[in-house]
């Protein structure tokens, strides 16, 4: 099967088509029914309660998802009532601006919120289209309420017919980043010529994963809270803890590297098979999200094992051409990367061992301690109150909303423009709180548009047959909503392609709409974009300091975890410390998205860009630093912490909390002694010295063979002595950009 068939394959058996599927079927069949019976009014009620209830549906925790829908068909139902009642009265416009104001600061609670806030903003626009009085008002509204419980029912029964779906997508999702996450640890590894691109794209591969992670952390562990465990459930919860593990080996793996030019320049040899099992893992993980989504055979790989073999005879080999004690650092350091990479194959067989249920016993948190790793979203009136004032992007946003709304409006009564309303849905389905994403969707939005046109152009003039209109319309709005949340563009373009069809088939002149269709959309999109720019502007640089600080203050906490585990890992669980981890992983990722915001601004609004990328890069580098030394002591029989070790991590956590305090124009005390870094880095090293010393003693005793304890403790020595000596490095170099920053 060829690439492009294999593609077609895989969105034919996706979530996305066949929620899109359901969804057009859940629009057509009411109003099927409603012609047949010669209601064709309460049809479309149902067909826009649909609609309108369906923006919530988002993969999540299913009761969430149950109450979204539900709250966005009864919110839908109000709006209509309310604008309707108000419709022919000097109370319309004030009234719609208010309530747009109010539905639209619905969006402080959440991704979820903001799309219940949407279906309500939604429906109160298509009230212009066909205004409803009287009793008729009610049995519309009912209608459209009814339509919400429809689609729900709708929902839920696709829930059952294909269980875990979106859970297996996501899971193979996640895999493939996480693959193309590792290739891209390997390709900066070995020297890529554009370090700074690939660091960036990590940064955006890894905001990506943590929300994948995030979003299959609340499916699985809330569904395993309230309704048990089923076999297949359990097995994905199985899964997705690996994968998270895998995660933080990659991420761990990126500190080990830093030396490898240093070290291997002469005989890249030695490092190729270290590189080719980052390749391979990558390989087969993809081919393992591949088999979970498409239900294809899982294959075994077997280079693995005999790339893991290359690579222990590259120690020796290296050894061998360097000499010892020459050799020695290098040898540990390859242990170490050898020692990780042995590790994500063990998650990637465990991984294989699961699919193929061979696995039948496996620890799994606690239900209490699991719920503790979901992130759980504050409904209270008092997150409200926080977000009610200009400091809040939410309410800017908002407030820039109405009065948008209400600039389209007039504009569409002064200039007399058929289908005004469509101005008024280009504004709020285009308009978001900041001004690139903004820019970006209604570039999207203009472009789909322009292209729907042209292409139904080229239909109208080559037919018309109303058969093939009817069929299009179809096609292109089960198309329209599968494309909706994963390419907007394309998306847009089969709106466009439906909404002419359907026009197509009620009235004769279809090229009138095709002019007025994009006419009133490139009106909207500039609108948006304008009014973004000018009207109470929310920059990102307004904001992002909040990202960093947070970003920060996670990865001391790990830190912290990570050092507490240290002193006490045989009678410490390890809850608390994934539950950091996670913080840190989380925090990284916002803090990057914000970074991503901002270079989306004017160039003008981008306040010392440079400085913030720096500052982004060093807290994924702080936070590999991390990983590498946390996966160490929870993967290996370490000796207890030495004060020296506790020197360190109080001089890195004091150069973070300075690094706030700069941030926050705080004062702040240097308490640190210089001297005792100094000193304990001269008996972190004399440690490592004096077990050298040791093996050497041991070699020309005539003991050629190294024991697996004293291996360990050189390992140990060497890696904890580097790791921190890079942790405070990248502490003191976080404050100085800190500073610079905040000048």
């Amino acid at each position: 099967m060829s690439i492009t068939k294999q593609k077609i394959a895989a969105f034919l058996k996706s979530p996305d088509f066949f929620k899109g599927l359901v969804l057009a079927l859940a629009m057509v069949i009411p109003l099927f029914i409603g012609y047949s019976l010669d209601y064709t009014s309460w049809g479309l009620s149902i067909a826009i309660g649909v609609l309108l209830s369906s923006t919530s549906d988002v993969q999540g925790n299913f009761r969430h998802k149950v109450i979204g829908i539900i709250t966005s068909a009864s919110l839908a139902a109000v709006s209509t009532i309310l604008i309707s009642l108000v419709h022919d009265s000097w109370l319309l416009l004030p009234s719609f601006t208010i309530l747009i104001f109010c539905i639209s600061l619905i969006s402080v609670y959440g991704f979820r919120a903001s799309l219940v806030a949407f279906s309500g903003m939604l429906a109160m626009v298509l009230t212009f289209v066909h205004p409803h009085s009287g009793f008729d008002l009610l049995l519309h509204a009912g209608f459209i309420f009814t339509g919400g419980i429809w689609y729900l029912s709708l929902s839920v029964l696709l829930a059952h017919i294909l269980p875990l779906k979106h859970t297996e997508v996501l899971l193979a999702t996640s895999m493939e980043l996480i693959a193309k996450y590792m290739r891209i640890r390997a390709e900066l590894a070995l020297g890529n010529d554009n370090p700074e691109k690939q660091t960036k794209r990590l940064l955006e591969l890894h905001e990506l994963i943590n929300t994948n992670l995030e979003t299959l952390r609340e499916i699985l562990l809330t569904a395993r809270a309230e309704s048990g465990s089923s076999n297949l459930s359990r097995r994905y919860l199985l899964i997705f803890i690996e994968l998270v593990d895998m995660m933080e080996l990659a991420v761990a793996n990126s500190a080990n590297y830093r030396n490898v030019d240093d070290k291997f320049s002469k005989y890249p040899e030695i490092i190729d098979p270290y590189v080719d099992i980052i390749f391979e893992l990558a390989r087969q993980l993809e081919h393992i999200g591949e088999a979970l989504q498409s239900n294809i055979k899982l294959e075994t790989n077997s280079a693995l094992q005999s790339l893991l073999k290359d690579a222990e005879e590259s120690v020796e080999l290296y050894v061998q051409k360097v000499g010892m004690p020459k050799a020695r650092e290098g040898a540990l350091m390859l242990r170490n990367l050898l020692d990780y990479e042995e590790k994500q194959v063990q998650k990637l067989v465990s991984i294989e061992r699961i699919l193929q249920n061979l696995v039948s016993k496996n620890h799994l948190l606690k239900i209490k301690d699991s719920q503790k790793f979901i992130t759980q979203q504050d409904y209270s009136f008092k997150v409200l109150v926080e977000n009610f004032g200009l400091q809040s992007p939410i309410f800017r946003h908002s407030l820039r909303l109405a009065i948008t709304v209400l600039i389209g409006y007039f504009i569409g009564s002064i200039f007399q423009i058929q289908n005004s309303y469509w101005i008024l849905l280009t504004i709020i389905v285009i308009m978001r709180p900041n001004y690139g994403l903004t820019k970006q969707r209604s570039k999207h939005r203009i472009i789909g548009t322009l292209i729907g046109a042209g292409i139904a152009s080229v239909i109208v003039l080559l037919t018309q047959n109303t058969i093939v209109y009817g069929v299009l319309a179809a096609i292109s709005l089960v198309l329209a909503f599968s494309f909706i949340q994963k390419n907007y563009r394309t998306s847009a373009i089969f709106i466009t392609l439906n909404i002419v069809f359907v026009y197509a088939l009620l009235q004769p002149d279809a090229f009138n709409v095709i002019q007025y269709r994009v006419l009133d959309t490139v009106t909207g999109a500039a609108l948006a974009v304008i009014a973004n720019f000018l009207i109470l502007p929310s920059w990102e640089f307004m904001n992002v300091n909040s990202f960093i600080e947070k970003s920060i203050e996670a990865n001391c906490k790990y830190l912290k975890e990570i050092d507490q585990y240290y002193h006490n890992k045989k009678n410490l669980p390890p809850t608390s410390y994934k539950l950091s981890r996670k913080q840190a992983f989380l925090s990284l990722g916002n803090l990057n998205a914000a970074f991503q915001r901002m270079a989306q601004d004017p160039p003008a609004k981008q306040k010392n860009i440079g400085d913030l990328f720096e500052i982004v890069a060093l807290n994924q580098t702080f936070l590999s630093a991390s990983a590498s030394l946390g996966t160490f002591i929870q993967n290996h029989d370490t000796l207890p912490a030495s004060t020296h070790f506790e020197t360190y991590i109080e001089h890195i956590q004091q150069n973070l909390n300075a690094a706030v305090a700069t941030l926050n124009k705080e004062e702040h005390r240097e308490s640190a002694d210089p001297s005792k870094i100094k000193e304990a880095s001269k008996v972190l090293e004399s440690k490592f010295e004096s077990l050298s010393a040791k093996r050497e003693q041991q070699i020309e005793d005539g003991q050629t063979e190294i024991s697996d304890d004293l291996r360990l403790r050189l390992q140990e020595s060497r890696l904890i002595a580097d790791q921190l000596k890079w942790l405070h490095n990248l502490s003191e170099n976080l404050k100085r950009v800190v500073s610079n920053y905040t000048r």
